[in-house]
């Protein structure tokens, strides 16, 4: 990951790092490229894949909202499945979570009410919690994964306050956001190949006789995740 080297050749200060992951933006990504069966993600080792020796991976927040389809009961059960994952192998992610909204919509070529579910509130979560965080100093290095160009105002936020602290664009597979790369101290995009290497175990243990695995979905390639 992007860091400050010492000038006097000595090791760097020890700096707090703190990940922000927009859950939407990464597997929607990951779908776009056809990518789905990479979508049993250990996040947590994710983001410590990006972090240097002279780095502490504090905290990794996750920001997503729960799958309500009813016609896609699989899709609803895998996301279940890998969040139940997170929580048993990843101890330093906390997960946020927003809610999808009806957002009912006339189709033009038939007239019929449409009911396409819209995500509320993960954004404004991220937000909120990046800018609080900044401001109360528990990072010195705070980095998003996202493609959303709706969060340069917290670029902003984050650069304008004092004490050196810096904010880094992650985008995610198949995710690009050109004002982020400008309002952010730097940009990384995290491929293919990386996403590969910090998957889950195939099945996860949560408790005693309970365990989950790798949903059927996520082990076809270029299903929709």
């Amino acid at each position: 990951m992007v860091g400050h080297d010492s000038d006097d050749g000595q090791a760097p200060k020890r700096e707090v790092v703190h990940f922000y992951v927009d859950a939407s933006s990464l597997y929607y990504g990951l779908a776009a490229r056809g990518w789905s069966h990479l979508a049993w993600l250990d996040v947590q080792r994710l983001c410590e894949s990006f972090v240097h020796p002279w780095q502490e991976l504090r905290t990794v927040k996750y920001f997503t909202s729960r799958l309500n389809d009813s016609l896609r009961r699989e899709r609803v059960q895998a996301q279940s499945d890998h969040l139940d994952a997170l929580r048993k192998c990843c101890r330093k992610t906390m997960i946020f979570y927003g809610r999808f909204h009806g957002n009912p919509s006339l189709c033009a070529a038939t007239g019929r009410s449409l009911h396409a579910p819209k995500e509320k509130r993960s954004d404004v979560n991220m937000a909120v919690s990046i800018i609080g965080d900044a401001m109360l100093g528990k990072a010195d290095v705070f980095c998003v994964l996202t493609g959303d160009s709706d969060l340069v105002p917290v670029f902003n936020t984050v650069r304008a306050l004092a004490g050196g602290r810096r904010i880094v664009a992650f985008f995610p597979p198949g995710r690009f956001s050109n004002h982020l790369k400008l309002v952010a101290h730097a940009h990384v995009m995290v491929g293919r190949s990386r996403i590969a290497r910090c998957q889950l175990p195939d099945t996860v243990e949560l408790r005693r006789g309970v365990a989950v695995s790798r949903p059927e979905i996520w082990t076809r390639r270029g299903t929709p995740a």
